[in-house]
């Protein structure tokens, strides 16, 4: 279930051996879940790489069979394997099971994994009140519905996936080694070619109204507006949700609304000459320390299905502007103080 209380299908993988839930990056954008910074370090088999995580984040996962529902922490990661299984499985898999209640009744055709559930919620999704049924495949009833785990009579695949994933802090001697990599002399970093060609779209594209404002094409990858797929009944739906709690909330309503005619009268916002099959939804952010309590956000990370790409997604994103991190600290490293002087 995502930030605004609607419902996503997600292809998820148990595994018992993993001592962290993870979430991918596009599923955690799709969700428009917050995204809590971590520390955390996640680690395969092999004794793999330590790879960080982009922090973490809390969801409900909902049951399709049942009213089952559970409250869990995930580390976002940019992906969390390839696609499960590697080869599509038999026909006669899928009847033996017709009579089954599935979890994932498409579980024998390959897909990219979303989810990763961990052991730590592994004892709270296993139905005691059913026996597992050893075979091949084996069934493995959950409170999430059956899985189907274990060998199937098909061609051997041609490559395989093993998981154990473990979670570790950074120890002191990764600490003393980025401390020393800032001191190395600078090297030449190859510019991205997107950053070029987003630069390139920049300077042929944009000019300047007869009002002085400059105008720029939005820089989509392939040169050309994409196809972002039909998610109308979803704006409508989302528009009528945000409509019955601003309902609720009088004063938040009169400056939600204020916020919208200001994108009018400023020119940032004018109405479509004709209809669009994609909209994109909005909703309020209030922070009380600012001039404008209320600001209207616009969410273009949101998909109209998972087969189409997000706006987000669709867009160059452009060379950094802002400074190193590491420069800007080692700049402030200085031992002298300097106080001007001021009255009172």
């Amino acid at each position: 279930m995502d930030a605004f209380g609607q419902y996503h299908d997600v292809r998820a993988l148990i595994d018992s051996g993993s001592m962290i839930t993870i979430m991918t990056q596009s599923l955690s954008e799709r969700l428009a879940l917050p995204c809590k910074p971590s520390n955390i370090q996640v680690q395969g088999v092999g004794s793999s790489k330590l790879q960080p995580a982009k922090g973490v984040v809390a969801c409900t996962i909902n049951s399709k069979c049942s009213s089952f529902a559970l409250a869990i922490e995930a580390a976002v990661l940019p992906s969390i394997a390839a696609n499960l299984p590697t080869m599509p499985e038999p026909v006669e898999i899928y009847n033996q099971l017709s009579t089954v209640k599935l979890a994932d009744p498409t579980f024998g055709s390959p897909a990219p994994v979303q989810l990763l559930i961990g052991a730590q919620y592994y004892a709270n999704l296993v139905n005691r009140s059913e026996p597992i049924i050893t075979g091949k495949p084996s069934l493995i009833p959950t409170m999430l519905g059956t899985l189907v785990m274990g060998e199937c009579p098909s061609a051997m695949p041609t490559a395989h996936h093993s998981f154990f994933i473990s979670q570790s802090e950074e120890d002191v001697s990764c600490q003393l080694k980025k401390f020393w990599e800032m001191e190395e002399v600078a090297v030449n970093i190859p510019e991205d070619p997107e950053d070029l060609q987003c630069e390139r779209h920049f300077v042929e594209t944009h000019y300047r109204d007869p009002a002085g404002i400059y105008v720029v094409r939005l820089p989509f990858r392939n040169g050309t507006p994409p196809n972002l797929g039909n998610n109308v009944q979803y704006a409508k739906s989302r528009l009528t949700r945000l409509e019955s709690s601003l309902s609720r909330k009088p004063e938040f309503k009169t400056l939600y609304h204020e916020n919208l005619i200001d994108y009018v009268e400023q020119g940032h916002m004018v109405v479509a000459k004709e209809p669009s099959t994609y909209v994109m939804t909005h909703h309020g952010v209030t922070k009380d320390s600012s001039t404008t309590k209320v600001r209207v956000v616009f969410n273009p990370a949101e998909k109209a299905s998972p087969s189409h790409s997000s706006l987000n997604e669709s867009l160059l994103v452009g060379p950094k502007l802002q400074n190193n991190i590491n420069d800007i600290m080692l700049n402030r490293m200085c031992p002298v103080s300097w106080v001007p002087p001021g009255s009172k």
